[in-house]
């Protein structure tokens, strides 16, 4: 319920209140009808009547993540991949075969892999950077 009067209500910050207008507005504890003062009813109590003492509970442990081991899993194969396909076509071009009607597809199929194996391997290598940094600053917190 809001308070309807057109003054400032003490119980909350004056700059987001409704017709604030700049001024300072001095900060006074003024109950609000039907309210009690926060010192009002309160008695001392020694700690063995006020009953049991409540502990802090235990923080939950962490779960374990089900795709933890995916990423460096697709990372190292990302890197083997690119050094697979680099190493297989290094072999294929170097090897003594003679040309015959296929070596331009041989060629065309040397440039796609060249263009794929280098990314595969560089991603492979930020993926699996990446992961060490993020276990460091996990275990550091």
């Amino acid at each position: 319920m809001e308070n309807e009067s057109p003054s400032i209500d003490p119980r909350y910050r004056p700059e987001f209140q409704r017709g604030y207008n700049g001024a300072e507005v001095p900060v006074r504890p003024v109950p609000i009808e039907g309210e009690r003062s926060p010192s009002e009813g309160i008695t001392a109590e020694s700690p063995t009547e006020s009953g049991p003492l409540v502990m802090e509970s235990e923080p939950a442990p962490r779960r374990r993540n089900p795709y933890f081991l995916v990423i460096p899993l697709a990372g190292a194969a990302a890197i083997l991949l690119g050094a697979w396909l680099t190493v297989s076509q290094w072999i294929t071009n170097y090897s003594n075969q003679s040309e015959s009607s296929t070596a331009s597809q041989r060629r065309f199929v040397g440039v796609i892999i060249y263009a794929f194996s280098s990314p595969l391997i560089t991603v492979g290598l930020a993926v699996l950077f990446g992961f060490v940094f993020w276990l460091a600053l996990r275990r550091r917190s």
